[in-house]
């Protein structure tokens, strides 16, 4: 098992893949987290898909609003809101209920899953996929920001052994 920890307010949790051969990503992605929070009863997840060149560098691409520069695609959860409808959910697109708000305890880990918007992207050998995972919005001082975060404290991510984060990835085959 392992644990991946961040503050919740001005740092990010990041996970990397480096693609060995020319791959092309096309639909919705799914990212099940399994999560906690050191302090309060709710969590802010927010999270950004990004592509990097052979150096490690970001590729921006064009928001879907706004026309900012930015990431792949995007995710969030409100992790009180959790709770899935199971009619409508798949196993690649994840519907939240709005139903039974769960308020988290401190250190207490639950399973969340978030959507990730449809997005088609080429990766060459060499490019990475990041996922960079935190409590604060990409996009910064815009009208596209979440408002009123809940965060407090450290999050943590659990992975390994009964903690099966992962992300689901449309891969189109060659």
């Amino acid at each position: 098992m392992s644990v991946k920890t961040y503050d919740s307010k001005t740092e990010s949790a990041v996970f990397r893949h480096r693609f060995r051969e020319d791959t092309e990503l096309s639909g919705n992605m799914k990212l099940k987290l399994w999560v906690s929070t050191s302090k309060g009863s709710d969590m802010d997840l927010i999270v950004s898909v990004e592509k990097l060149d052979e150096d490690g560098n970001p590729v921006n691409f064009y928001a879907k609003m706004g026309y900012r520069k930015g990431p792949v695609s995007l995710g969030w959860l409100r992790v009180s809101q959790r709770a899935l409808d199971d009619d409508e959910s798949t196993p690649w697109q994840p519907v939240l209920s709005h139903e039974k708000p769960a308020p988290l305890e401190p250190n207490d880990v639950v399973p969340v899953e978030i959507e990730i918007l449809p997005s088609s992207t080429w990766f060459r050998a060499g490019e990475s996929i990041q996922v960079r995972i935190q409590g604060k919005d990409v996009f910064e001082h815009s009208s596209l920001g979440h408002g009123y975060p809940v965060n407090e404290g450290q999050h943590s991510i659990h992975s390994g052994g009964v903690y099966d984060s992962h992300i689901l990835l449309p891969v189109i085959p060659r």
